[in-house]
């Protein structure tokens, strides 16, 4: 059950931020709220309605309790020349499973208030995880999918740890899947 407490702190995130904050509740067990950072979205659309490439990654990688934190970010194009660019949070994701309807909330705001970013052909989004992508093919559908190179080092690793090989074997072929992806 959602708690009042935590319902307060939603709605004090609505005044307080300078996020674009919704909330939407399902009954008495689940609950997404949407943050989303206005200066990050014009960027974005600044960036694609002049041809820049925009790698979105979106992850679903915080448990914190009984809520996931799913975080929308992009590297920032201008500093490529220099490095590694910065990493810009455009939203985060509040949510209580880890099913598609959540992240079609999210997606469904990030729709209305950022129209560019379906249309554009420079967009495109990193994670393949299941509630994403169906998600993202339904809401966005021209925004096309970008493999993590990182994800297949790790299944590697976790395939050669099942099989019984080596932690050196195992170190040797994750370099070598590293410099292939390169």
């Amino acid at each position: 059950m959602i708690s009042k407490d935590t319902c307060n702190m939603i709605r004090y995130l609505m005044i307080e931020t300078d996020f674009l904050v919704t909330e939407k509740f399902f009954g008495q067990e689940e609950a997404v709220v949407t943050c989303i950072s206005e200066f990050a979205i014009l960027e974005v659309i600044y960036f694609l309605k002049h041809g820049i490439s925009i790698v979105f990654y979106y992850d679903t990688k915080y448990n914190i309790g009984n809520y996931w934190v799913s975080a929308l970010t992009f590297r920032h194009p201008d500093f490529d020349y220099k490095g590694p660019a910065p990493i810009i949070p455009i939203a985060f994701l509040l949510h209580t499973n880890r099913s598609a309807d959540s992240h079609e909330e999210l997606f469904m705001v990030l729709k209305k208030e950022a129209k560019s970013i379906n249309s554009s052909p420079n967009a495109f989004m990193r994670d393949r995880e299941k509630g994403i992508e169906v998600a993202r093919n339904k809401i966005f559908p021209f925004i096309k999918a970008a493999h993590w190179w990182l994800r297949y080092r790790i299944k590697a690793k976790h395939a050669l740890q099942k099989m019984g090989a080596p932690k050196e074997d195992i170190k040797v072929f994750q370099d070598d899947i590293l410099q292939l992806l390169r």
